[in-house]
């Protein structure tokens, strides 16, 4: 399994906004085939820092999802206001995760 992680800074006055934009993108990934992701958040007096992960079967299956969408203008759109809302770099990272750990975790029985 493939994961791909961002990490980025958002003002607190901008996370209805960082919202919106995550709702329309996740409509976009869902149309291609997007794989399963989850936004883990740390709220600071100022900002929120976040880490997004994303999950696809494998890192092909990942970029032929992205060449699809890539070529949505609405999702162009949609960076476009993302990069005006975050405060510092995005900070991408890939990982590998066994699918039979994934697996385990995510049928895990509380």
């Amino acid at each position: 399994m493939f994961v791909k992680s961002y990490s980025f800074k958002i003002r607190n006055k901008n996370i209805n906004k960082l919202r919106k934009i995550d709702r329309e993108a996740a409509n976009i990934y869902k149309k291609y085939g997007g794989g399963m992701y989850i936004n883990l958040y740390k709220k600071e007096k100022y900002y929120t820092k976040f880490l997004l992960l994303e999950f696809y079967k494998s890192k092909k299956d990942f970029l032929r999802i992205m060449e699809y969408i890539n070529k949505n203008p609405k999702i162009n759109r949609l960076w476009d206001n993302f990069l005006k809302i975050i405060i510092n770099n995005i900070i991408e990272e890939n990982f590998e995760v066994k699918n039979s750990d994934f697996n385990r975790l995510v049928k895990r029985k509380k």
